[in-house]
């Protein structure tokens, strides 16, 4: 039988790094050299230093537009819509579909899905072509009769989690009479990892970053992060600070990337473009 072999890095092979920058390699518990006495795969602060520079490290790479954090063609049918008329809008979110009058537990959001790219839209079952949909600049425009496309979509928060209770992001739109499949490219979250102290139940030999060549930054900010946190009684108030401000800043760069991906416009005086009527039997906006 062949033998499967994989080029990402598994967490023993970064955890082993880790202690070599940490002068850490001697032998532990078990007497096996290269255990470590400090930073051992079973340590209380292991997993959640592991799991900040995962976290950490994504943030930066989808900034970057990382292809390895991307999903595409990812098909969901949306039934029609249960309600029409100018005030309704429905949206998909992780906790299902609201069709404009009810809360449907499925189809919903991917449970990777960080936030979509782009969206194409085709009535269910007819096979033709997929439709490129577009994010209106100032949000959904008034649907004064819901017809056989979607047209536009929006990315924002409002969706329901639980009966009375508010929040959740979600994808909204108007909606259609007729049931409709839409593809979604959109960012993705990859894996954290669980490993409750003190049971331990991951094999950190078996168990992969789904990231190729990510070993040597990961060990180097786990190491940083545990190192830094055992120099002292506490981190300095200034390099907590820092990090604050590099933490904040991937996050804002996140939401301009985003925002960069509407075709924003100046809006023509006397222009009913963003909030004017929905026509809604034309795949193309007018």
């Amino acid at each position: 039988m062949p033998t499967v072999t994989t080029t990402y890095p598994t967490l023993q092979t970064v955890m082993d790094a880790v202690r070599l920058y940490q002068n850490d390699w001697q032998a532990g518990a078990t007497s096996t050299p290269g255990e470590g006495q400090i930073t051992t795969n079973t340590s209380p602060q292991v997993m959640p230093a592991l799991n900040a520079a995962i976290r950490e490290m994504y943030r930066k790479l989808r900034n970057v537009g990382s292809p390895t954090l991307i999903r595409d063609n990812v098909l969901i049918d949306l039934p029609a819509n249960g309600a029409t008329g100018p005030s309704i809008q429905t949206y998909l979110s992780q906790q299902g579909y609201f069709d404009g009058l009810t809360l449907n537990a499925n189809p919903k959001l991917p449970s990777d899905l960080l936030y979509p790219l782009s969206l194409m839209e085709q009535q269910t079952g007819n096979n033709l072509p997929f439709v490129p949909m577009v994010q209106p600049q100032g949000g959904l425009p008034t649907a004064f009769d819901q017809g056989v496309y979607l047209q536009v979509w929006e990315w924002r928060g409002g969706a329901t989690f639980t009966a009375g209770a508010g929040g959740g992001d979600a994808l909204w739109f108007v909606g259609a009479i007729v049931p409709i499949t839409i593809r979604i490219r959109y960012q993705a979250s990859l894996t954290q990892f669980t490993n409750p102290y003190p049971s331990y139940p991951l094999d950190f030999t078996a168990t992969y970053v789904p990231l190729m060549d990510c070993e040597d930054y990961l060990a180097l900010s786990v190491a940083f992060k545990i190192s830094r946190a055992i120099s002292g009684m506490t981190p300095p108030v200034t390099s907590i600070k820092e990090d604050l401000d590099a933490a904040l800043f991937d996050l804002q760069n996140a939401i301009t990337r985003r925002a960069q991906e509407i075709d924003y416009h100046r809006q023509p005086y006397a222009s009913q473009a963003d909030d004017g009527a929905w026509i809604g039997t034309n795949p193309t906006l007018t």
